[in-house]
């Protein structure tokens, strides 16, 4: 089920998306305290407002990253910790072994902890505080071993909250990325005037109610506005440790992968403000938690996070189908 919310589609601009905003960073990094030295917080938000996203190099130190492999392969033995989703659908892991194409496991921030080291780390919530005016909330994340390959589309499709302007994401890259994996691939300052419905006249895109040509058309159009307005496609090739960060109107998808030996390890989180709410706060009332760590805040729709409930499995309520033995 994808969660739906018409207030998506409407909602205050962020300072950020501002016709003065450039006017306002050096008043904000000035104003903002502890900020962790030898960052230029300044040109990250530079490359935010002007680019749509911008990218912090060797931001998550090695031995964090390689503790986050050694618990994903430690899950994957194990299985019933983890969750997977693949074409729409999540899935317990038997049939999958170590690895799987075309799969990512959902909110591994919760089953490791260096993941949520890592999502929440200094300079993640440093960036996002700047961006917020408060600490984030980390509320959703995918590790990928292989490409997704996924088509061009903005998050603000089908990433629901009740703030769309303020939904923001990072890739941490948990490999050097080597072009032909299926690199992340994006429309440089798509951000700004590329607004593109889908054929129902909605923001959002619902699997419930849209069948699969809704969401082809959707895709074919934001491609082609990309064109017409003679946006530069790019392609991220990171090395292992950096941090992408970028804006909820950007358009971005995977690109084809074309080596079938290379993998593309990485950590995808979406966040929002602390004060906000992702949707399935409206759907799962007794288990939606909003926890502390260092200084920001993350909570899951696949997880009970709440200290009393201590249950190290996911949990599922919806339409999807998911097998958790």
């Amino acid at each position: 089920m994808t969660d739906i919310s018409e207030s998506n589609s409407h909602s205050d601009p962020a300072w950020f998306d501002e016709a003065n905003a450039l006017e306002q960073i050096d008043a904000r990094v000035a104003q903002a305290e502890h900020l962790q030295s030898g960052i230029d917080y300044r040109s990250l938000l530079t490359g935010f407002i002007t680019d749509g996203f911008c990218v912090l190099p060797g931001a998550i130190p090695e031995i964090l990253i390689d503790s986050i492999m050694a618990d994903f392969h430690t899950a994957a033995q194990k299985r019933e910790q983890i969750l997977l989703r693949m074409g729409g659908k999540y899935n317990h892991p038997g049939e999958w072994g170590i690895v799987g194409r075309r799969k990512r496991v959902i909110d591994f921030y919760v089953p490791s902890h260096s993941a949520l080291e890592a999502i929440l780390a200094k300079p993640v919530t440093d960036f996002l505080s700047l961006i917020y005016d408060e600490p984030p909330l980390a509320f959703q994340s995918l590790l990928f071993q292989y490409g997704s390959q996924q088509a061009m589309h903005q998050d603000t499709a089908y990433v629901v909250t009740d703030s769309p302007p303020l939904l923001t994401a990072s890739w941490i890259a948990l490999e050097d990325v080597q072009a032909g994996s299926g690199e992340l691939c994006y429309y440089k300052g798509s951000h700004r005037n590329i607004e593109v419905l889908f054929d129902t006249g909605r923001a959002i895109w619902s699997r419930d109610i849209d069948d699969s040509t809704v969401n082809e058309s959707y895709i074919n159009r934001l491609s082609r506005a990309c064109e017409d307005a003679n946006l530069e496609l790019q392609t991220f090739l990171p090395k292992k440790g950096d941090i992408l960060f970028w804006h909820a109107g950007l358009v971005h998808g995977g690109s084809e992968i074309t080596s079938k030996d290379y993998t593309r390890k990485s950590l995808v989180t979406h966040y929002c403000p602390h004060s906000g709410k992702p949707n399935y706060f409206n759907i799962q009332k007794e288990t939606s938690s909003k926890e502390p760590f260092a200084e920001g805040f993350y909570s899951s729709r696949h997880y009970d996070v709440r200290p009393e409930s201590n249950n190290p499995y996911p949990i599922y309520t919806g339409g999807e189908d998911i097998s958790i033995k």
